[in-house]
Protein backbone atom coordinates (compact mmCIF):
# COMPACT_ATOMS: atom_id res chain seq x y z
CA UNK A 1 0.00 0.00 0.00
CA UNK A 2 3.29 2.38 0.80
CA UNK A 3 4.09 1.65 -3.18
CA UNK A 4 0.49 2.68 -4.42
CA UNK A 5 0.64 5.79 -2.85
CA UNK A 6 3.79 6.74 -3.72
CA UNK A 7 2.91 5.83 -6.97
CA UNK A 8 -0.79 8.64 -6.87
CA UNK A 9 1.66 11.44 -5.51
CA UNK A 10 4.39 10.86 -7.56
CA UNK A 11 2.56 11.97 -11.12
CA UNK A 12 0.73 14.55 -9.06
CA UNK A 13 4.21 15.92 -7.81
CA UNK A 14 5.11 15.83 -11.80
CA UNK A 15 1.82 17.64 -13.27
CA UNK A 16 2.62 20.30 -10.37
CA UNK A 17 6.33 20.34 -11.46
CA UNK A 18 5.19 20.89 -15.34
CA UNK A 19 2.96 23.49 -14.63
CA UNK A 20 5.15 26.16 -13.60
CA UNK A 21 7.75 25.11 -16.08
CA UNK A 22 4.96 25.94 -17.70
CA UNK A 23 4.72 29.35 -16.17
CA UNK A 24 7.87 30.54 -16.56
CA UNK A 25 8.16 29.98 -20.26
CA UNK A 26 5.38 31.81 -20.77
CA UNK A 27 6.74 34.91 -18.79
CA UNK A 28 9.92 34.63 -20.71
CA UNK A 29 7.96 34.91 -24.06
CA UNK A 30 6.24 38.23 -22.60
CA UNK A 31 9.39 39.47 -21.24
CA UNK A 32 11.28 42.19 -23.36
CA UNK A 33 11.70 45.42 -24.79
CA UNK A 34 9.60 48.22 -26.32
CA UNK A 35 10.05 51.98 -27.00
CA UNK A 36 8.75 55.10 -25.98
CA UNK A 37 8.64 58.36 -27.88
CA UNK A 38 7.45 61.88 -26.45
CA UNK A 39 6.09 64.15 -28.74
CA UNK A 40 5.66 67.94 -27.51
CA UNK A 41 6.14 71.58 -27.62
CA UNK A 42 7.48 72.22 -24.33
CA UNK A 43 11.10 72.47 -24.48
CA UNK A 44 13.34 71.99 -21.19
CA UNK A 45 10.21 70.08 -19.43
CA UNK A 46 12.25 67.47 -17.01
CA UNK A 47 10.60 63.83 -18.06
CA UNK A 48 10.81 60.89 -15.23
CA UNK A 49 9.77 57.57 -16.28
CA UNK A 50 9.07 55.27 -12.93
CA UNK A 51 10.43 57.99 -10.66
CA UNK A 52 13.57 58.09 -12.11
CA UNK A 53 15.50 61.00 -14.07
CA UNK A 54 15.55 60.12 -17.82
CA UNK A 55 16.12 63.59 -19.55
CA UNK A 56 14.61 66.87 -20.71
CA UNK A 57 12.16 67.60 -23.65
CA UNK A 58 12.90 67.45 -26.57
CA UNK A 59 14.81 63.67 -25.91
CA UNK A 60 17.65 63.14 -28.04
CA UNK A 61 15.97 58.99 -29.23
CA UNK A 62 13.37 57.05 -28.30
CA UNK A 63 13.36 55.76 -24.90
CA UNK A 64 14.07 51.54 -24.58
CA UNK A 65 11.88 50.30 -21.72
CA UNK A 66 10.91 47.02 -20.37
CA UNK A 67 7.75 45.82 -21.20
CA UNK A 68 4.90 46.27 -18.74
CA UNK A 69 3.34 49.47 -17.38
CA UNK A 70 4.91 52.67 -16.24
CA UNK A 71 4.78 56.07 -14.91
CA UNK A 72 5.43 59.06 -16.87
CA UNK A 73 5.63 62.45 -15.18
CA UNK A 74 6.55 65.60 -17.36
CA UNK A 75 6.97 68.90 -15.27
CA UNK A 76 8.12 72.65 -16.24
CA UNK A 77 8.11 75.32 -13.74
CA UNK A 78 5.01 77.64 -13.98
CA UNK A 79 3.49 74.63 -15.96
CA UNK A 80 0.64 72.10 -15.32
CA UNK A 81 1.82 68.80 -14.80
CA UNK A 82 1.73 65.97 -16.60
CA UNK A 83 1.18 62.04 -14.85
CA UNK A 84 0.64 59.46 -16.65
CA UNK A 85 0.32 55.51 -16.25
CA UNK A 86 1.07 53.60 -20.29
CA UNK A 87 2.06 50.16 -21.43
CA UNK A 88 4.85 49.10 -23.24
CA UNK A 89 4.59 46.02 -25.47
CA UNK A 90 7.29 43.82 -26.88
CA UNK A 91 8.97 45.34 -29.66
CA UNK A 92 6.03 47.71 -29.57
CA UNK A 93 6.71 51.35 -30.22
CA UNK A 94 4.41 53.51 -27.62
CA UNK A 95 4.30 57.03 -29.05
CA UNK A 96 3.16 59.77 -26.23
CA UNK A 97 1.50 63.39 -26.96
CA UNK A 98 2.46 65.69 -23.82
CA UNK A 99 1.40 69.05 -23.82
CA UNK A 100 2.03 71.02 -20.36
CA UNK A 101 -0.62 73.71 -19.78
CA UNK A 102 1.28 77.58 -18.37
CA UNK A 103 -0.66 78.10 -15.09
CA UNK A 104 1.84 81.35 -14.19
CA UNK A 105 4.87 83.14 -15.39
CA UNK A 106 8.77 82.99 -14.15
CA UNK A 107 9.85 85.83 -13.15
CA UNK A 108 13.88 85.53 -12.80
CA UNK A 109 15.38 89.23 -12.32
CA UNK A 110 19.46 90.07 -12.33
CA UNK A 111 20.86 93.05 -11.21
CA UNK A 112 24.71 93.81 -11.53
CA UNK A 113 24.28 95.27 -8.14
CA UNK A 114 24.07 92.03 -5.62
CA UNK A 115 21.28 91.95 -3.28
CA UNK A 116 18.98 94.71 -4.67
CA UNK A 117 15.69 94.32 -3.19
CA UNK A 118 13.27 93.16 -6.06
CA UNK A 119 10.13 94.17 -5.57
CA UNK A 120 6.65 92.88 -8.16
CA UNK A 121 3.49 94.75 -7.55
CA UNK A 122 4.16 96.60 -4.82
CA UNK A 123 5.43 93.17 -2.72
CA UNK A 124 8.83 92.15 -2.00
CA UNK A 125 9.76 88.94 -3.29
CA UNK A 126 13.51 88.35 -2.64
CA UNK A 127 17.17 90.33 -3.18
CA UNK A 128 18.47 90.06 -6.88
CA UNK A 129 18.76 87.68 -8.37
CA UNK A 130 15.56 86.19 -7.76
CA UNK A 131 13.53 83.57 -9.28
CA UNK A 132 9.61 83.41 -8.55
CA UNK A 133 6.24 82.28 -10.10
CA UNK A 134 3.68 85.09 -10.34
CA UNK A 135 0.10 84.98 -12.70
CA UNK A 136 0.57 85.77 -16.18
CA UNK A 137 0.05 89.51 -17.48
CA UNK A 138 1.34 92.86 -16.94
CA UNK A 139 3.12 93.56 -14.14
CA UNK A 140 5.28 96.53 -12.04
CA UNK A 141 9.10 95.60 -11.15
CA UNK A 142 10.95 97.75 -9.04
CA UNK A 143 14.49 97.14 -7.88
CA UNK A 144 15.92 99.32 -5.10
CA UNK A 145 19.29 99.85 -3.08
CA UNK A 146 20.16 102.39 -0.97
CA UNK A 147 22.57 104.73 -2.62
CA UNK A 148 21.35 104.21 -6.18
CA UNK A 149 18.45 105.39 -8.35
CA UNK A 150 15.14 102.77 -8.23
CA UNK A 151 14.81 100.59 -11.27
Amino acid sequence: MVIRRAHIVFPLALLLVGLASGDAEARKKKKGFGTLEISSLNKGALVRIDGKEVGTLPLERALRLRTGKHTIKVTKRGYTEYLDVFTIKRKGNKVLDVDLFPVAGVFIITCNQPDARVFIDGKFVGNAPVETEGLPGERKVKVTKPAFYDY
